[in-house]
Formats: C-alpha cells, sequence, structure tokens
C-alpha cells in the first residue's frame, strides 16, 4: 500500500500538472486554429466581394461604351441620310433648272437668279 501511496503521490505532482498543461496547450491550439480559419474565410469573403465588384464594373463600362458607339452609329447614320437627301434635293434643283432653261418654257428674265446655273447666265 506505500507503494500505491507513493504512486499516487508521483501522479498528484508530476502527471497532473501535465495533463493540465497538455490541457491548455491543445486548448490554446484550437482556438488559435479558430482565429486563424476565421481571418482566412474572412479573406476569401473580402476577395469574393471585390471580385464581384470589379465583375459588376466592367459590365456597366461596357454597357456604356456599347451603348456609345451605338448612339454614335445613329447619329453618323441620321447625318449621312441628311446628306443625301440634301444631295437629291440640289440635284432635283439643278435638274429642274436644266429643263425650264433648256425647253425655255419661261423666259430668262423670269427664273430666279438663285436657280440659274452661273454658267447658262453668261
Amino acid at each position: 500500500s506505500t507503494q500505491s501511496g507513493h504512486y499516487r503521490r508521483v501522479v498528484a505532482r508530476v502527471l497532473v500538472p501535465r495533463i493540465l498543461v497538455t490541457r491548455v496547450l491543445a486548448t490554446r491550439v484550437l482556438v488559435t486554429r479558430v482565429l486563424v480559419t476565421r481571418v482566412l474565410v474572412t479573406r476569401v469573403l473580402v476577395t469574393r466581394v471585390l471580385v464581384t465588384r470589379i465583375l459588376v464594373t466592367r459590365v456597366l463600362v461596357t454597357r456604356i461604351l456599347v451603348t456609345r458607339i451605338l448612339v454614335t452609329r445613329v447619329l453618323v447614320t441620321r447625318i449621312l441620310v441628311t446628306r443625301v437627301l440634301v444631295t437629291r434635293i440640289l440635284v432635283t434643283r439643278v435638274l429642274v433648272t436644266r429643263v425650264l432653261v433648256t425647253r425655255v418654257l419661261v423666259p430668262r428674265d423670269l427664273i430666279p437668279r438663285d436657280l440659274v446655273p452661273t454658267a447658262t447666265l453668261r
């Protein structure tokens, strides 16, 4: 029984503190792992948010650029159509004036000067 009492005292003096220290250290390791995991998860989430913002910004910029291109095309088309119409009006004026002058349907004095080409006035 003396040996078992001695054994208990050794366990109480040596092993119990070691077990307690081991538990404390294991708890610290687990807490550290949890904290590191939280930091990593937070970084991943922040990175996702930033990447999403970048992608959304790219989409919006692309839409703006496409809209500008389309608006520019519409404006250029309108300008070209207007030029064609103005050219047709001018050509029609010249043709009408030539017909009037060549057929002599109206005396030259009655034709407005701005309708008569300068070459025919000489």
